[in-house]
């Protein structure tokens, strides 16, 4: 696991926690909290323990960057989510700056261009995306939407990136061929499944939380 991989676990645990909006105080945290190879309390990566680390390694490892600024975009779903995410930022050190597009698509955010230009004005350290919501029943992802994922993707470049798939609408289903494809077509460990969680709704075909 390389640095940069270091970096995405950190950021990987950060999202579960604020997405599936469960606070966790640092004080609360005990032992261990495990990542695949890499373990919080004894920085094991990759079977290599802190206490055998190389001078440079040790250098390398303290000159991580932690995430200062998370920028948060997507279509209306991303403004329910932005006021909480936004307040336990708050509490943890790091800000985030939203960007809400109401009934926006994958294939609007692709053809208008505008996310090279917000990414260009708020520098982030990482980004999420929410949108699928309204392309939540697309029947051919693949032949429909997949140079306007590649085309995001391109957007976004080098920057971290987690991709917080739509949730259930009510009384209609989980958009399971989307949610699949998109897990299939962005790297791995970069999209956070969303379907199963069990949200209060503004009114029972209503796929916004109150």
């Amino acid at each position: 696991m390389n640095i940069k991989d270091l970096k995405r676990c950190f950021f990987l645990l950060l999202l579960a926690i604020a997405v599936s909006t469960i606070t966790i105080k640092a004080k609360q945290i005990t032992d261990t909290i495990a990542v695949d190879s890499l373990t919080v309390d004894s920085l094991v990566i990759n079977d290599l323990t802190i206490d055998n680390l190389s001078a440079y390694e040790l250098e390398v490892v303290d000159s991580i960057k932690p995430i200062q600024n998370i920028l948060f975009i997507g279509d209306s779903m991303t403004g329910w989510l932005s006021e909480r995410f936004a307040a336990y930022g708050v509490e943890n050190g790091f800000k985030v700056s939203t960007v809400v597009w109401d009934g926006s698509t994958i294939s609007k955010w692709a053809k208008s261009r505008k996310l090279p230009e917000i990414i260009k004005k708020y520098s982030p350290d990482a980004v999420f995306i929410c949108l699928g919501l309204n392309e939540l029943f697309e029947r051919n992802p693949d032949r429909n939407l997949s140079r306007h994922l590649q085309s995001i993707l391109q957007s976004i470049g080098e920057i971290p990136y987690l991709w917080i798939g739509p949730p259930s609408w009510p009384g209609k289903g989980k958009g399971d061929i989307l949610n699949e494809w998109l897990q299939s077509n962005l790297d791995d460990n970069s999209f956070y499944y969303s379907g199963n969680l069990e949200l209060p709704r503004q009114s029972r075909t209503n796929p916004h939380p109150t």
